[in-house]
């Protein structure tokens, strides 16, 4: 690792880590809209989920973990998007407020 790539990643707050889990999103917009994703990575500020098609920057979403020992929800608002190996979008959440206890 340079000292460039060191200097930053020890400029994180919070340790990002890395899960394969299912995830719920539902568009903040009214509509209820629900999409499937897949929560790659998760942090304190963060999340990657792995969606099919893209979600537009800016929008405003709820997430929703499901576990029986440990539920997490939360508001997000999409921060960034590029394109996996596979074909998919990978759309870096920033988290806005984390819920009590999950949904």
């Amino acid at each position: 690792m340079s000292n460039i790539e060191r200097a930053y990643t020890e400029k994180r707050t919070f340790i990002r880590m890395r899960v394969d889990t299912p995830v719920l999103l539902t568009l903040a917009d009214g509509s209820n809209t629900e999409i499937e994703a897949i929560c790659k990575d998760l942090s304190g500020t963060g999340m990657l989920v792995e969606v099919d098609h893209q979600i537009a920057l800016g929008t405003k979403l709820h997430v929703n973990i499901k576990s029986a020992k440990a539920p997490f929800s939360a508001n997000a608002e999409v921060a960034r998007i590029k394109t996996s190996p596979s074909g998919n979008y990978i759309h870096g959440l920033k988290l806005n407020e984390i819920n009590d206890g999950g949904e």
